[in-house]
């Protein structure tokens, strides 16, 4: 139908009718309200969208875990930097300095790899 919509429709429901309509909005792909009554006025029908509450717990923690290796590339860059600088200018004792942090990045690496390892063997249970 590609006719202007004009014309609008009043109903007068309670505060728990208004709250279990929202309610069901909330888990449809409906944009607005008004096409959810729409589809479900016109007996059309309504895409339900279900969550996999596990999946989005798994994203939010690669999302988090990616956050992560990022900041860890940009430290072992930094490392790589200093190490080479160290190297040609200093001796001993603040190259220690300096392998403690690599180590530390080092976990860090080593965080992200057993989650992503755990995260894998979920997948293909």
């Amino acid at each position: 139908m590609d006719t202007k919509r004009n014309k609008f429709i009043t109903i007068y429901v309670s505060a728990e009718e208004l709250n279990r309509i929202r309610e069901r909005f909330s888990q449809t792909a409906c944009r607005n309200m008004s096409e959810y009554g729409r589809q479900v006025l016109l007996g059309k029908p309504v895409v339900v969208l279900h969550r996999n509450h596990s999946l989005d717990q798994q994203l939010h923690e690669v999302i988090r875990l990616r956050k992560t290796l990022e900041d860890a590339t940009l430290a072992f860059d930094q490392l790589r930097e200093q190490s080479n600088w160290y190297r040609s200018r200093i001796p001993g004792s603040s190259l220690l300095s300096l392998l403690l942090q690599e180590y530390a990045l080092g976990q860090q690496l080593q965080q992200v790899k057993r989650y992503f390892q755990k995260m894998n063997a979920q997948w293909w249970r």
